[in-house]
């Protein structure tokens, strides 16, 4: 219970810290809204004559969903909306749904448990057996499966490789920051997503046809990544061999403890007026301890853009990649690869 009370103290003194860095009281409280949703962007010069955008200019969205990724929709399109709304915005209960319920009363089962965690698609494996490389993607708070399909698919043509979605379920806005909260000071909190991504690495991770294995996260995935890492290290059927094959990309890494151990590679890619990541690797007072009494130790190589918010993978952060942003990333490697194996 100490351990508890002074972490959640250090909390509110890093919320005070963070305001202060964003515009100080009260302008920092916006501050640390535009922190999150970046700021608002002058609209891109058009072509006069046929209204598309000018040379050189893009909105950098999502291109054409692969045929794995699309899923046939609703025919009730009000329907459809609604059950957005309410996926993304309403309080479910965030853990496993009963099997029983999902059976019996599946719309119930819903609405109170939201998603489960799922492997999307879930026989990668065999799907992508001729692969020598396995790529996962885990995402951050109020993402729908939809919307973390989408994710994959951008960075599997910016880096050329078919991702693997493990999806991190929403259980509305507000419960995935108390989940954040509990899973970042205490390490030894489990969830399904935790579960179900330490499943999927470590499978990957012991097939002899798997040379690099490479997970990508963003926001609350970073955590969840965290707890991931300390997990598979704790595992006695990998070895020293298997760990050297995971790289892990952590954008807006926002964890208490990302430990490198014996994996090949770690790095961080963070705005440092990310309100969220400043919650982990760009914190104001690194000092901030856990329920553990560890302080924030984000190990690995990192990339900072100073003075740049944002918290949104798409728009501050691959976009940010795509024009040369976080330089020094492995990953731009990945890119000019894919680049000269589509000429």
């Amino acid at each position: 219970m100490p351990g508890l009370l002074l972490s959640a103290r250090e909390f509110l003194h890093v919320l005070r810290l963070i305001i202060k860095e964003q515009g100080g009281f009260p302008a920092g409280i916006p501050g640390a809204v535009t922190g999150v949703l970046g700021p608002r962007e002058a609209k891109k010069p058009t072509d006069g004559q046929t209204g598309t955008r000018a040379p050189g200019t893009s909105d950098a969205e999502p291109g054409p969903e692969e045929p794995f990724l699309q899923e046939p929709g609703p025919k009730e399109p009000f329907l459809h909306v609604l059950a957005d709304i309410w996926g993304t915005y309403m309080p479910t209960i965030p853990t496993k749904t009963p099997s029983w319920l999902k059976k019996r009363l599946p719309t119930l089962a819903w609405m109170l448990y939201g998603e489960d965690s799922v492997v999307y698609p879930a026989d990668w494996s065999t799907r992508w057996s001729n692969d020598s490389e396995a790529w996962f993607f885990l995402n951050g708070i109020a993402t729908t499966l939809a919307s973390a399909k989408k994710n994959a698919t951008r960075m599997g043509a910016m880096f050329g490789r078919e991702i693997t979605v493990v999806h991190n379920p929403t259980d509305s806005g507000l419960v995935d920051l108390l989940e954040c909260c509990i899973g970042k000071l205490w390490d030894n909190w489990s969830t399904d997503p935790r579960e179900v991504a330490a499943e999927q690495l470590k499978s990957a991770l012991l097939e002899e046809g798997k040379r690099k294995v490479v997970l990508i996260c963003h926001s609350q995935g970073t955590i969840i990544a965290s707890n991931v890492l300390r997990d598979l290290h704790e595992d006695n059927d990998l070895t020293d061999r298997h760990l050297a094959k995971l790289e892990v990309y952590a954008f807006a890494n926002c964890a208490h403890q990302m430990e490198k151990g014996d994996i090949g590679h770690l790095e961080t890619l963070s705005n440092t007026l990310d309100t969220v990541a400043m919650l982990g690797s760009c914190c104001p007072y690194p000092e901030w301890q856990d329920v553990d009494g560890e302080t924030i130790n984000i190990e690995g190589d990192k990339f900072f853009e100073e003075g740049k918010r944002g918290h949104m993978l798409n728009k501050h952060y691959l976009q940010g990649l795509e024009q040369g942003q976080y330089a020094g990333s492995k990953l731009h490697d990945y890119r000019r690869e894919a680049k000269s194996t589509a000429v």
